[in-house]
């Protein structure tokens, strides 16, 4: 037997269900497969991505160029080393070792990461640097903040009546602004803003003070120029940001002998989480794809912030449905492998088309492997090894605020009640039959970080660890400003105000006595306060001169992480906090094998600390199993966790939108305006309606997103007196369902 009827008899493709073979067997040129949550979409993109690969290797065995002529774009860089692990390991339980050892020159990447191994294989046809580098979301802005401190000035000398325009409407802030928003709203579509036209303010809105024609086009010209000085800084550095990747991408594949290269190369393109891709990006491999397999699900379709559009995949979807078109199969995949059937029951419940109607709805259906588990593992409501009666699998609650509590407290409260009786419960454990629910298997779900801070107090307060996941305000972290103030001392003990800032820090711990008895010591040689330290012969002045002696004669002959571990290896700090510091040493350590030195370091640091740079503070890997995360519910796509909290009270209202805000739509420069009143051209006021149905759209999304990461348990809360916001939405959707039940 070959290795394709080893493949077929193999656990990659003989357990699928019959949806997701036929979506990896079928040879249409459009396929689009409408995969629900826990449905198995990367098995099933797996299996058709081994199918196509084994066919070709059985007519023409295994070459060198085997792994290049299919081409799979995934969402995140995660996804893709996912489904290049999967296929390596599957090729090796075949037996094509040969093939395994190959598949990091596989074609598996986001549409970003394939846009630059395009413009880096064919810089030199295209005209570009072949060693340009990408800069991550820090880098570009630091560059958009100087393109506009360039911008400033320089528009005054090019156009001194139209910047005098700009400074009667706008402050600095408010004109910085706008022109970033307008930049980052036309990279979108690649539409330069040169040929925007400004939508118009009634005559009485302009009486009112808002800007007239000659204001906005100003508004556009001062946008130009700024979009023009961040190219030509980005371009004096040889780097692209994430756009330019799209659009140059986009622009390489424009032309005929390359196009023609590609169409030629690969024989199928596979497009996953599709729902969250947008007209330019589709528009990418749209150009060279000769058969198409598109994979999403209208429903879970979050991330509109970053440019996503979901009616790309609903137009897809519509045109597979069409019976008349023989080149197109639509597949549908609803057997659900995660989640419980009470959670899944629920699920269909609140969000069919009766209740939040979340839009293209299809039922999940609990699949056989969760059925043959739950019965391997007893019943709901038998009782584990220790005794305790399994938890129910849904926990709904209504909250309300009293006079002493406000609703964020009562919400944190009643979930770290739940969470409190769920530890310790049995947990179902196809290895484990005694297995019970810790803290590490408990997430709460959150539409904004913030909503986790009265989460995190109620959980501690129970004596129960908890830690808010994400991008953290990483350069405030105590520790890590004492590392940023020991450093800056490190370079110059003799800079006064620095060596003050570090004997008050957590490190230093000085005394205001002593700094005091050291500031008179200092005043009276005429010297440094350093220079006054040398002569102390006790108290924690002396400790910080040991440190930084130390440390100056480890300069240069250590990595700058074994640097700051040996600063900090006599203090008390947390686990956390040591985990923050290792953070910090890797990217200390890569700077400097890169050629950095202190002072780059320092500046590095000081950059991203002044700029607000977000930097994720990794968890300690002894607290894993034994903390309570919580999360963004953007953060938990793609994930499953056996005990799901979502948490909605919290974001009853409306969010808060800006007084002043552009909007570029088809060309046309809409803007919302306020001066006493709020006013709103034509297009910004369409832009506005759209909007927030779009945005209550995808409110649904979300929460069906976070209810369907749940495994074994769901909590659920919201705000039983909400008067707007999707949690209203929610508690009219939970109190139809109660009356359909009575």
């Amino acid at each position: 037997m070959g290795a394709l009827g080893e493949f077929r008899r193999s656990r990659f493709f003989k357990p699928l269900n019959d949806e997701q073979k036929a979506a990896a067997d079928s040879d249409r040129p459009l396929i689009v497969v409408s995969a629900g949550a826990g449905t198995g979409k990367t098995k099933t993109l797996v299996a058709r991505y081994l199918r196509l690969l084994l066919e070709r290797v059985e007519r023409e065995g295994v070459q060198r160029d085997s792994l290049d002529h299919l081409l799979a774009i995934t969402y995140t860089r995660q996804a893709a080393e996912e489904m290049r692990q999967r296929i390596e390991e599957a090729l090796r339980e075949l037996g094509l070792t040969v093939l395994a050892r190959m598949i990091d020159r596989a074609w598996i990447s986001t549409i970003h990461s394939f846009c630059e191994r395009v413009l880096r294989r064919y810089a030199i046809d295209l005209g570009i640097d072949p060693y340009f580098t990408g800069l991550d979301e820090d880098q570009s802005t630091l560059l958009r903040l100087q393109s506009f401190d360039e911008a400033f000035p320089a528009f005054f000398q090019q156009a001194p009546d139209a910047f005098l325009r700009l400074s009667a409407c706008f402050s600095r802030k408010q004109l910085s602004d706008a022109s970033a928003s307008i930049i980052s709203q036309v990279a979108l579509t690649g539409t330069p803003v040169t040929d925007l036209r400004p939508d118009s303010f009634t005559p009485a809105h302009q009486q009112l003070g808002c800007p007239d024609d000659a204001t906005l086009r100003a508004l556009l010209d001062f946008t130009a120029l700024r979009q023009g000085l961040y190219t030509k800084l980005k371009e004096q550095q040889g780097a692209f940001d994430f756009s330019d990747l799209l659009l140059y991408g986009r622009a390489a594949l424009g032309v005929s002998h390359l196009r023609d290269r590609f169409t030629g190369q690969f024989t199928e393109v596979m497009l996953d989480e599709s729902q969250d891709t947008n007209m330019l990006q589709l528009g990418i491999v749209e150009q060279f794809a000769r058969r198409r397999f598109i994979v999403g699900d209208f429903k879970q379709s979050i991330f509109g912030f970053q440019g996503a559009d979901a009616s790309v995949f609903s137009d897809l979807s519509t045109r597979a449905q069409d019976p008349a078109d023989r080149d197109c199969l639509p597949v549908s995949l609803v057997q659900n492998y995660r989640s419980r059937e009470a959670i899944l029951t629920k699920v269909n419940e609140l969000f069919g088309p009766e209740r939040l109607a979340v839009g293209d709805f299809e039922k999940l259906k609990a699949g056989e492997d969760w059925q043959r588990e739950a019965g391997a593992t007893g019943a709901t409501g038998a009782t584990g090894a220790t005794g305790a009666a399994a938890p129910d699998p849904v926990v709904i609650e209504g909250l309300r605020r009293s006079d002493d509590t406000s609703i964020a407290a009562a919400e944190g409260e009643w979930i770290a009640a739940q969470v409190a009786a769920l530890i310790g419960r049995p947990r179902r454990d196809t290895e484990d039959p005694d297995a019970v629910f810790r803290p590490g298997d408990i997430v709460v779900l959150v539409a904004k970080r913030a909503y986790g801070t009265a989460i995190t107090a109620a959980l501690t307060q129970r004596g129960i660890a908890a830690r808010i996941i994400g991008a953290d305000d990483f350069f405030s972290l105590p520790v890590i400003e004492s590392a940023r103030i020991f450093l800056k001392a490190l370079r110059n003990p003799c800079d006064d105000e620095t060596f003050t800032r570090l004997m008050i820090s957590e490190l230093g711990r000085v005394s205001d006595q002593e700094i005091f008895e050291l500031a008179c010591r200092a005043h009276e040689q005429n010297s440094a306060l350093w220079t006054a330290a040398q002569q102390r012969k006790t108290g924690e002045v002396v400790r910080i001169r040991t440190l930084l002696q130390r440390a100056f004669e480890a300069l240069g002959a250590l990595p700058f992480s074994e640097l700051l571990f040996q600063v900090f290896e006599d203090e008390s700090i947390s686990a956390q906090d040591r985990a923050s510091l290792r953070h910090l040493g890797s990217i200390a350590d890569e700077l400097q094998a890169g050629g950095g030195a202190l002072v780059d370091l320092i500046a590095w640091i000081d950059d991203r600390k002044n700029n607000k740079a977000k930097v994720e503070a990794l968890m300690p890997a002894d607290d894993e199993h034994a903390t309570v995360r919580i999360m963004t519910i953007h953060a938990s796509k793609g994930l499953q966790f056996p005990a799901v909290a979502v948490a909605t009270a919290q974001d009853a209202q409306n969010p808060r939108r800006p007084a002043q805000a552009p909007f570029v739509i088809d060309r046309t420069l809409g803007f919302k305006y306020k001066k006493g009143e709020t006013c709103t051209t034509p297009a910004a006021e369409a832009a506005i309606e759209s909007g927030k149905e779009r945005e209550r759209a995808e409110k649904v999304r979300q929460l069906y997103v976070a209810c369907t990461r749940a495994e074994q348990v769901l909590l659920l809360s919201y705000d039983a007196d909400a008067r707007g916001g999707i949690t209203a939405d929610l508690a009219r959707a939970i109190r139809e369902g109660e009356c359909a039940h009575d």
